[in-house]
């Protein structure tokens, strides 16, 4: 059935998952290609109840970032996918945090807020 298929799915990705925790020493690549794939397969997952679908994927994308904080492209998938499931607030938050807690001198990160700071009309905080 659905169910067990699902969870026989998730258990591929989750035993992929070495580090937990957040660390200053990066990742390996098997463990970075492992968090894309299971955010990739998280986000295209069909379920029949929406929100229950955009609870799942923003805990996961939580969970990735605790020892992923320092990688900007999940963070910048994350405001995308806020941006496109939720709102431009969540999106906007996502990005603030990335881009004032964790890679405060990113460029891509700071024009990603920008951008949405912009899009909400928020043009001298865009600045």
């Amino acid at each position: 059935n659905d169910l067990v298929q699902n969870r026989l799915e998730r258990q591929h990705y989750e035993a992929g998952v070495r580090r937990w925790y957040f660390h200053v020493k990066p990742l390996d690549e098997a463990q970075l290609r492992n968090w894309r794939e299971y955010l990739t397969r998280e986000e295209t997952a069909t379920y029949t109840d929406k929100e229950a679908h955009v609870k799942k994927v923003r805990a996961l994308f939580e969970r990735c970032l605790v020892p992923c904080a320092l990688y900007a492209e999940f963070w910048l998938r994350y405001a995308a996918w806020c941006h496109a499931n939720i709102d431009a607030t969540a999106a906007l938050a996502v990005a603030t945090r990335a881009a004032t807690v964790f890679l405060p001198r990113r460029p891509d990160v700071l024009a990603a807020l920008a951008a949405l700071l912009e899009s909400a009309g928020r043009l001298d905080d865009a600045r």
